[in-house]
C-alpha cells in the first residue's frame, strides 16, 4: 500500500476503528497510516507522540483532508 492515497473509505474505517482503541493503539494506527500515505508527514508523526487521543484524531483528520485538497479544520 506504499504511496497509496488515503481515500474516504479509509477515513471512515479509521474513525470506526479508533472509537474502540486506547491511546497507544490509536498512535500506532495513525503512524502506520501516515507512513503509508503518498506524502508522509514525519513531523506530524513526532507530534502525535505527545498528543492525547482526541487531539490525534483531529490531527489525522486534518492530514487526511489536506491529502484530499480540502484544507484543514480548526
Amino acid at each position: 500500500m506504499k504511496n497509496a492515497k488515503i481515500n474516504e473509505e479509509q477515513q471512515v474505517l479509521f474513525y470506526n476503528t479508533v472509537a474502540t482503541m486506547n491511546r497507544d493503539d490509536t498512535l500506532s494506527l495513525c503512524i502506520k497510516m501516515i507512513e503509508n500515505a503518498r506524502a508522509p508527514n514525519y513531523t506530524l508523526v513526532n507530534q502525535l507522540k505527545t498528543m492525547n487521543k482526541n487531539r490525534m484524531i483531529i490531527a489525522m483528520n486534518n492530514f487526511i483532508m489536506k491529502g484530499h485538497g480540502m484544507g484543514m479544520s480548526r
